[in-house]
């Protein structure tokens, strides 16, 4: 008798309960008296707006980019209850909105929401916040000067962070190599020592091709004159001195351009008779000779290429030879092994001479440089390692130039040494920094 009363309690109690259960489902599926919104997007714009039915408002919490429009925006909205029905007030009278209408959002707008059985009503007021101020844009720094020669001419430049220190290089118009050094950020420039370690040697130095040899331990430049490479053999007092490196490519080779160095190999491309190849040198000092990548180099253009390392993702290096197809630019990206592969993909972006890259907050940017005459302060941004670019409306050089160099000294600062304008050599050091910083307090 006890389990029979035990077995018919548990059945009265499984019925209540399912009848609980069924009772809730109902009360979902029947609401249609609860007017409010549940959710607001805008396709292309933003997900994240906040529904503050207390107040009747909807917003959104982060300001949309500075120049975002917003005066021509299809709002999509779901409800508690299915079946909401919206109208939006135009012209001081209630118009019905069925999602296909243009609402212009620079100014705030009103939408009724009404509820299935039409007896209750909600109004809210939409407000989009964009940024008045372009946050994503630089604010540059005023010219302070490298040296005092303002006519001079370059040949070539490039400047370098190196132990700790900023080194500008350049050749002048009669092949005089000149160097100057900071150590305090670029705000003081003082003239340095450049050395060979045979003085009465002749050197042409390409600086455009100066790079680092494993690991940012020595510098590296082309010597045009011999077509081979000159090492920083040693540092001291500010005083760079540079020689013939000792390592040597296999006979009947020559030396096309070097590259970079990835992980523990630097890389170098030359050439046997009309064909490409890879080459690299060990990080190992009992080995003096480049060993040769079989496979051949694809066919593109190394005139006027763009060679640089930056990094793809959290802590991966790639190397990246941006050449010109036609009037755009083609990305071609190599791995630590060597293997090399056509990037751009996607939409990529017109080709300048002598533009400059820039691994920023994360990202990579291409910026200045010039088409025949016409130089440019663009930036051109890739969320994706060089598949595919589009251009940045935000952030500007503060001149169009072309053939400096840039560099991220600090978080969210950038700083521009040298370069070439239509009016001849930019002699000047200019810092930018994230307005955005500046904003919000964090940078004086």
């Amino acid at each position: 008798m006890k389990i029979k009363g035990f077995l018919s309690v548990v059945f009265l109690l499984t019925i209540l309960f399912s009848s609980c259960k069924k009772d809730e489902k109902d009360d979902v599926a029947i609401v249609t008296d609860d007017p409010r919104i549940r959710a607001m997007s805008i396709d292309k714009i933003s997900h994240a707006f906040v529904i503050n039915d207390t107040r009747g408002e909807i917003f959104n919490h982060d300001s949309l980019s500075y120049g975002t429009k917003i005066d021509a925006l299809h709002p999509q909205f779901s409800g508690y209850a299915a079946g909401l029905r919206y109208q939006y007030k135009k012209d001081e009278r209630w118009v019905d909105y069925t999602g296909a209408d243009t609402l212009d959002f620079s100014k705030p707008v009103w939408i009724k929401a009404i509820a299935p059985d039409s007896n209750y009503t909600k109004e809210y007021k939409i407000d989009i916040r964009v940024h008045r101020y372009d946050v994503e844009g630089f604010e540059w720094s005023d010219e302070k000067a490298i040296f005092s020669e303002q006519n001079a001419v370059v040949v070539s430049q490039k400047a370098y962070f190196y132990q700790k220190k900023f080194y500008f290089f350049y050749r002048d118009g009669n092949n005089d190599n000149h160097l100057f050094v900071s150590t305090d950020n670029g705000e003081q420039w003082s003239k340095t020592t450049l050395q060979l370690e045979e003085p009465e040697t002749t050197w042409k130095p390409d600086w455009k091709t100066l790079t680092f040899m494993h690991q940012e331990q020595t510098l590296v430049v082309k010597d045009e004159i011999t077509n081979t490479l000159y090492i920083c053999k040693n540092i001291e007092n500010d005083v760079l001195m540079f020689s013939p490196s000792k390592a040597v490519l296999p006979q009947n080779t020559t030396l096309k351009t070097p590259l970079f160095t990835l992980r523990d190999n630097f890389w170098v491309i030359a050439e046997e008779g009309s064909n490409r190849y890879l080459y690299y040198l060990p990080n190992d000092s009992t080995k003096k000779e480049y060993i040769k990548k079989e496979s051949l180099l694809p066919e593109f253009s190394l005139d006027e290429a763009c060679i640089f390392v930056a990094l793809s993702g959290s802590s991966t290096k790639l190397g990246y030879i941006l050449v010109k197809n036609g009037t755009e630019t083609e990305v071609w990206v190599m791995d630590a092994n060597g293997n090399i592969q056509q990037f751009s993909t996607g939409e990529t972006f017109p080709f300048h001479t002598e533009a400059m890259p820039l691994y920023f907050g994360n990202r990579l940017y291409i910026t200045g440089g010039m088409i025949e005459q016409d130089y440019s302060k663009k930036f051109y941004e890739t969320p994706n390692s060089g598949i595919s670019w589009t251009e940045n409306s935000h952030k500007f050089l503060p001149v169009e130039v072309a053939g400096g160099s840039l560099f991220e000294y600090e978080r969210n600062k950038i700083i521009l040494i040298g370069g070439q304008t239509k009016d001849g050599f930019y002699p000047y050091v200019r810092k930018g920094v994230l307005k955005r910083e500046i904003l919000e307090g964090r940078v004086n």
